[in-house]
């Protein structure tokens, strides 16, 4: 019965999603249907990858985090090779491969690590190997006491946090009006542009501009295009409620079992690291991932196991403390890192080329490092290829010399108020202890990797015009600084390092507090409402949108006169793309003009958008006519609250709700 005493992490699971069933009653039923699909493509494979690509005795907690992020890329891989091969029933291969992975994890099991793929690229120092084989498993253990508390708080505790997000954009009511996070309709529409490539074969296209293609982080949206591919369960409920509670299962598990079997952390070191990695901030938004964790787990949180899980692997491997790298397991780990951030595509491969120079150099390289730099190379090639076709979202913009150079002293500035405190309390810390130094030069190669990292990421920022958000880079900078300054903290509380104790452990409380400060109600001046009602949507909306996600087709193409509105930023109101139509409706867009958008693309754009403002002026049947036959839209989708248009008569009306109506473009086919 102690094998089961994992079942413990499916409480706090269940009480979330019981929560999130009252508050969406509509989507209670579907709740089942989804953790079906969980468990049979994500979970199954999990536990047999795991056991495969880390050839130690694990638990089946130990078994899922470690394997998460392999069932994650073999799910994309699926999905992928079904948009490329126009085979879309290839993810139903996923149990497949899950059951496979399972048995063939049991008998290398049975037979020792000789037997075992991984085990054969996982190298030990001099002197280790015996060891190594007596920690072959032979059988399955059961998580410890410890660990699997350390699980179950952060679990518990992470739910808890992500309850107020659940609440605000639960299905609205008959007199209540919802606020969708632009993010997370985009995202939605995002994961409709992958399944359309499912459905109907590459390449993958906008979903805000119908026919370019995109190209884009989409290992994310691959996995939740395939569960709605294989459960018809639509995107937005997939990415604002059932697979946030899932992922932090993952997060939960990862996070705690990373430190423990892959950086070799003890218990109150792993605690250390829970808190600075999960639970803590920095001053200001680029020292925070709060947002991400809590609010809006987009791709970032989606690739948080995988990029924790590569950095504990380094860490445990370069300062010593574990004695194997398990080259397999950190080229998955990187791939789905990469494929949910694109920076780290090039960012880790670079940032850790000096440490394997050095170790070349001192000739402490090993093959499993030589294999894993192989396999990382030609996993960055092969999402080269597959998803970042396109270049320009990453175009130079700063070629001048000098400009780089004071721009990325300036980076080197803001890198410094975010991991700046935990570089000074490191120095303090040495300063004032002979056995940590000790410690600290043991470590001198993972800190190689983190000062390469953070130049590297500042030299990058200036140099490149990354579209999308430079915040990422801070935010993975400072998860490898602080999972170096976990065992740091440990030892200043462990042998109470003078003067030292209290200046750590505020550290820690003000980081907490920080992240405390996220949950505050927003100050928004002048009493307006950060969003207008040409924002919010209403009951009938989404009815109506829905409706549209189930009967249209998911290739059909539309319009609407709610693509923009006038939203709070900065201490001011501008004007803002409104996504809500896209991610519930999940059609093509026919031209949205966002920002980022260059060349031909642009002006396709603003050519498209023109003859759309020539139908919403037009004052007559005939004019209104002659600019929906420009129009090559099938569908125009009006939102009644924001006012009338003139419908004329080869705009053929096929649903209507309260607030929404749907009519088909027939004009075009009669011009």
């Amino acid at each position: 019965m102690r094998r089961l005493r994992e079942l413990l992490l499916l409480l706090p699971l269940a009480g979330c999603y019981y929560v999130i069933g009252r508050l969406n009653p509509e989507l209670a039923p579907q709740i089942p249907l989804f953790l079906a699909f969980f468990g049979a493509f994500i979970v199954l494979p999990a536990l047999g990858l795991g056991g495969l690509l880390v050839r130690l005795p694990l638990s089946l907690a130990e078994r899922l985090a470690l394997g998460g992020p392999a069932a994650l890329a073999t799910l994309f891989g699926l999905a992928y090779a079904g948009a490329a091969l126009h085979a879309p029933l290839l993810v139903w291969g996923q149990p497949v491969l899950g059951l496979a992975a399972g048995l063939l994890s049991l008998l290398l099991a049975r037979r020792g690590p000789a037997a075992s793929i991984a085990a054969s690229t996982a190298a030990a120092p001099a002197g280790a190997a015996g060891e190594a084989d007596r920690a072959a498993p032979t059988s399955l253990p059961a998580t410890p006491w410890p660990d699997l508390l350390i699980m179950l708080v952060v679990l518990a505790l992470g739910l808890a946090l992500c309850l107020p997000k659940f609440a605000s954009v639960s299905a609205p009511l008959a007199e209540t009006l919802v606020d969708y996070y632009n993010d997370d309709v985009a995202t939605a529409g995002y994961v409709y542009s992958a399944l359309r490539a499912m459905q109907n074969g590459l390449p993958v296209t906008q979903f805000m501009l119908a026919g370019v293609p995109l190209s884009y982080h989409l290992v994310y949206h691959y996995c939740y295009a395939a569960c709605t591919q294989v459960t018809a369960l639509h995107p937005l409920d997939l990415v604002i409620f059932l697979f946030p509670p899932a992922l932090w299962l993952l997060l939960a598990t990862a996070v705690v079992a990373g430190c423990r079997r892959l950086a070799g952390f003890n218990v109150l070191e792993t605690v250390l690291a829970v808190v600075l990695l999960v639970f803590s901030a920095g001053l200001g938004f680029y020292s925070s991932h709060t947002v991400q964790l809590f609010a809006y787990q987009h791709t970032y949180f989606f690739c948080l196991p995988a990029l924790i899980l590569f950095l504990c692997l380094m860490y445990g491997y370069l300062t010593g403390r574990t004695e194997r790298l398990f080259a397999f397991f950190g080229a998955v780990c990187f791939l789905v890192s990469a494929g949910g951030k694109a920076n780290l595509l090039l960012l880790l491969p670079v940032s850790l080329l000096p440490v394997l120079v050095l170790r070349l150099f001192r000739r402490q390289i090993r093959l499993p490092e030589v294999l894993l730099a192989v396999l990382c190379l030609g996993s960055a090639v092969a999402l080269r290829i597959m998803l970042f076709t396109d270049t320009t979202r990453a175009a130079l913009h700063n070629p001048r010399l000098g400009k780089i150079f004071l721009g990325t002293l300036g980076s080197l500035w803001d890198m410094a108020l975010v991991v700046g405190v935990y570089l000074v309390l490191a120095v303090l810390v040495a300063e004032a202890s002979q056995p940590f130094r000790a410690k600290l030069d043991r470590a001198r190669q993972y800190h190689l990797f983190a000062a390469g990292f953070i130049l590297v990421s500042a030299l990058m920022l200036k140099t490149f015009n990354f579209i999308g958000g430079d915040f990422y880079f801070y935010w993975q900078a400072r998860l490898i600084v602080v999972l170096a300054f976990a065992p740091l903290a440990a030892h200043v509380f462990t042998w109470r390092t003078p003067r030292l104790v209290l200046v750590t452990a505020l550290a820690l409380v003000l980081g907490l507090l920080a992240n405390v400060t996220y949950f505050l109600p927003p100050d928004v001046p002048n009493g307006r409402p950060q969003n207008p009602m040409d924002k919010v949507i209403d009951k009938g909306e989404r009815a109506g949108l829905y409706w549209a996600a189930d009967n249209l087709g998911h290739s059909k193409v539309f319009f609407t006169n709610k693509s923009k509105y006038l939203g709070y930023y900065l201490g001011g109101y501008i004007e803002h793309d409104v996504f809500d139509y896209l991610g519930l409706s999940g059609l093509q867009g026919h031209a949205w003009l966002t920002p980022g958008l260059e060349g031909d693309i642009l002006q396709l754009a603003r050519t498209r958008t023109a003859v759309h403002r020539e139908f919403f002026r037009a004052s007559t049947p005939e004019a209104a006519a002659q600019a929906l036959a420009r129009i090559d839209a099938d569908y125009y989708i009006h939102c009644i609250r924001l006012g009338p248009v003139v419908v004329p008569d080869c705009l053929r009306e096929v649903h209507r709700t309260a607030s929404l109506i749907i009519y088909e473009n027939t004009c075009r086919v009669a011009r």
